[in-house]
């Protein structure tokens, strides 16, 4: 079995999948494909300050394997930065809360959730923006971890959402909807945050 050091000197296993020289854009741990590449920006703000040294001009992709431990990946260097190298949370990677999904305006998961499920105010793209203010940031290239718009994570929470609240067993749903009725309805609840 063939082995990669990252930048801290983590060694992780290498893919059975993936062969030597490792393809540009493929994560050789998981054997993802992931053609976008990571500004050198977006680095600067995630990667912890003593690999700066380690940030190059081009040549990164980030991995999106939920379950993978690499982040950030460089084959034609050979640079690697696992979780513990990033200086944020990964959203997609993190299976215990918070989990972060829009960075700009620090939206978690179980906050969009808890629109959608418990309040019900939720249905849509337009409502989270306006009760959450999810996906209305202009400084994901910096800010979120794959130096991308959070709307993918956005939308695909909302599904998430929305398929909960309709398999809610009836004495659930019941009990959320009296702890709903229960919620005050002036400004300070469920009303469109500006």
């Amino acid at each position: 079995m063939a082995f990669l050091t990252t930048v801290s000197g983590r060694l992780l296993p290498v893919s059975a999948a993936v062969a030597a020289p490792f393809p540009e854009a493929t994560c050789p741990v998981c054997g993802g494909a992931f053609p976008f590449r990571i500004r050198r920006w977006t680095l600067e703000r995630m990667v912890k300050g003593w690999h700066f040294d380690k940030i190059r001009d081009e040549g990164y992709h980030f991995c999106e394997t939920p379950t993978c431990p690499i982040v950030y990946f460089n084959n034609r260097e050979g640079l690697y930065f696992a979780l513990e190298e990033v200086q944020v949370p990964v959203g997609i990677k993190r299976l215990e809360a918070p989990i972060p999904v829009c960075y700009c305006k620090g939206v978690d998961e179980q906050t969009i959730l808890y629109e959608i499920v418990v309040k019900g105010c939720c249905e849509s793209i337009k409502d989270i923006q306006a009760y959450t203010r999810a996906r209305t940031g202009t400084e994901c290239h910096i800010r979120n971890p794959s130096g991308r718009c959070c709307g993918d994570h956005v939308q695909a929470v909302l599904r998430k959402g929305l398929a909960m609240r309709a398999d809610l067993p009836p004495a659930l749903r019941a009990e959320a909807e009296e702890a709903a009725t229960a919620i005050p309805t002036d400004d300070t609840c469920c009303a469109v945050r500006a």
